[in-house]
């Protein structure tokens, strides 16, 4: 199962019974849909909404762990789509798809925890790079693709005619 937690929240969707999915034996993967269902594509805030859920739901605060959160995004998720075999985990042979994230940009204070304060604390605000397999393809926001400026000033351009073209707001 792909669960999305900010989605199923900003949809109304409902809160998705992950202990009883779990205790089942269904694998469970995080994922993440874009703005249309999100608002703000954060996969931290992602993972914190998900936490929050089910706490809410069950009243248990060790409910979901801030580890097995991060396990569900990443590794869970490759499995889930069947490619944990080449990424999800930074292992020898497999893709080199990873982030790197400042905790001092903002700062997020001491780091009693390393995995609770990553996912706990940290927002897109600490994203400082994106590498997908080995190669850097963002960078404090910014894509490193030549092609990424010209094509979000043609969507700029182009996306209210079409909003308007389908009667929608622009």
């Amino acid at each position: 199962m792909s669960w999305q937690p900010a989605s199923n929240g900003r949809l109304a969707s409902g809160v998705a019974d992950i202990p009883a999915i779990r205790a089942a034996g269904m694998p469970i993967g995080v994922g993440l849909d874009d703005q249309a269902c999100t608002d703000v594509a954060d996969p931290w805030q992602n993972m914190r909404i998900g936490m929050y859920q089910l706490r809410a739901q069950t009243g248990d605060p060790a409910v979901m762990s801030p580890a097995e959160m991060l396990r569900l995004h990443t590794l869970g998720s490759a499995e889930v789509i069947g490619v944990a075999d080449r990424v999800g985990s930074l292992e020898p042979g497999k893709f080199a798809d990873f982030v790197v994230v400042d905790p001092r940009k903002p700062d997020l204070g001491p780091l009693w925890h390393p995995v609770a304060s990553y996912v706990l604390a940290c927002s897109l605000r600490n994203l400082h790079q994106v590498y997908v397999g080995g190669e850097l393809v963002a960078e404090d926001g910014v894509s490193t693709n030549p092609l990424a400026a010209e094509t979000s000033a043609i969507l700029h351009e182009h996306l209210p005619r079409v909003a308007a073209e389908h009667g929608w707001p622009a």
